[in-house]
């Protein structure tokens, strides 16, 4: 667990990120791929990288460890997709040795690794390879779908936000509790931290790729600002960049009660009323369909606030993939 200490002043300098980090978002996607298929929120993201893959992006797994991010990769990782493949040359060196380092307590190097921590001038042209082709393939093609699930779960946030810091914090995820002044995180890690934020703040970063537990970078770099990294709430996270009706369930379940699982999963709408103004009926009637739809356990109606926000759940995600 990681306790972060507030003062005043970072209460008021905690902020909310107004778009995704694609740099995390590349590096977290790397997990993502090393934990195997279980999280079915993946899987047409899964899908559609077995037909763009760049085997040399295989490489890169060697770098993943169970309980820390590989934060030297996001030095590299561009920010636009028009720019030249990254290279692993810069003053990052020792970031990267002690990573690699650290690694070793949790796997065995592989071949690569050990090339990369000893500055081996293959390795670093392999790398940058591998990491520009891989931000290429799994991140680059999706980036439309990534800016909208995060915007849209910065809103519910900015919603909670209004009703003051314990109803932020309390909201953004499970493991995260507020116990005034001190913001518990429970994370991927044996033991307990106490972190003070001395007047740094804290970034709330919303993430598509985030695992089950948040992850806090930035914590133990004196100058630099925390960030918090929880994971969105939506179920149904990457899809085709081509979304394409789902037909097979219009018989089974109607044309409404299809196009509102579609509209959660594709569109990233949630609430009653943008799904009524996107289906084009009254949120009287959207109100009915999804109260059928949650009694299928099709979908989970969470209320944050004075509003409700609906959410596909695994049998909802599962059967709406299934007749993609």
């Amino acid at each position: 667990m990681l306790r972060l200490h507030f003062t005043i002043d970072d209460l008021a300098d905690t902020r909310l990120a107004t778009a995704p980090d694609l740099a995390l978002e590349t590096v977290l996607s790397l997990r993502v791929l090393d934990a195997g298929a279980n999280d079915l929120r993946f899987r047409q993201w899964r899908r559609t990288l077995q037909h763009r893959w760049d085997p040399h992006s295989l490489l890169l797994g060697d770098l993943c460890a169970p309980t820390v991010l590989p934060a030297f990769l996001t030095d590299h990782i561009e920010p636009d997709p028009r720019a030249t493949a990254a290279s692993a040359t810069g003053p990052d060196l020792a970031h990267r040795r002690a990573y690699i380092e650290f690694l070793a307590k949790f796997r065995p190097l592989t071949p690569f690794a050990r090339r990369l921590a000893d500055e081996d001038l293959g390795a670093r042209a392999l790398f940058g390879r591998a990491l520009g082709g891989y931000q290429a393939t799994a991140i680059d093609p999706f980036r439309s779908q990534i800016h909208t699930l995060v915007a849209a779960d910065r809103a519910r946030t900015a919603h909670s936000a209004a009703a003051g810091m314990q109803h932020l914090f309390d909201s953004l995820h499970p493991c995260v509790r507020w116990k005034s002044p001190v913001l518990e995180v429970d994370v991927l890690r044996p033991d307990d931290v106490d972190v003070h934020l001395n007047g740094r703040g804290l970034l709330l970063q919303p993430t598509v790729f985030g695992s089950a537990h948040p992850v806090v970078a930035g914590y133990n770099t004196p100058d630099g600002r925390p960030t918090l990294c929880y994971p969105i709430r939506s179920q149904a996270l990457l899809g085709r960049d081509d979304i394409v009706p789902v037909r097979g369930l219009v018989p089974l379940l109607g044309r409404t009660r299809t196009a509102v699982l579609t509209a959660i999963a594709e569109k990233g709408l949630h609430s009653t009323g943008e799904l009524a103004r996107h289906i084009g009926c009254s949120p009287a009637a959207v109100s009915q369909h999804t109260t059928v739809l949650r009694d299928s356990a099709l979908l989970r109606t969470d209320r944050v606030g004075q509003s409700v926000r609906h959410v596909l759940t695994d049998l909802g995600e599962a059967l709406l993939d299934a007749n993609r």
